[in-house]
């Protein structure tokens, strides 16, 4: 990775069927329904690009100090698993 890029991994458990999860993942314009930068500014500017779901899929934010200015691109899809072991 050059040195302006960085990585950022987390997981969780959801409650929930990955058929229910995975449609929330893959669209962007879902995100507004469950995360919890949405929140952070009211007034956040989002701009949407490429398919609506899947590979290809862009969106880009721009607000307030808190919720800052960026962009995000779904380059694969990631099934959700059932399970996993780390």
């Amino acid at each position: 990775m050059a040195s302006e890029d960085f990585l950022v991994e987390r997981s969780t458990v959801i409650d929930a069927s990955p058929d229910v999860v995975q449609p929330l993942l893959d669209n962007f314009r879902q995100w507004q329904s469950w995360s919890p930068w949405e929140n952070v500014d009211p007034d956040l500017k989002r701009t949407y690009s490429g398919p609506e779901s899947g590979v290809g899929a862009a969106y880009a934010w721009e607000g307030n100090r808190k919720a800052g200015a960026g962009s995000m691109v779904i380059t694969a899809r990631c099934p959700v698993r059932r399970s996993c072991s780390t």
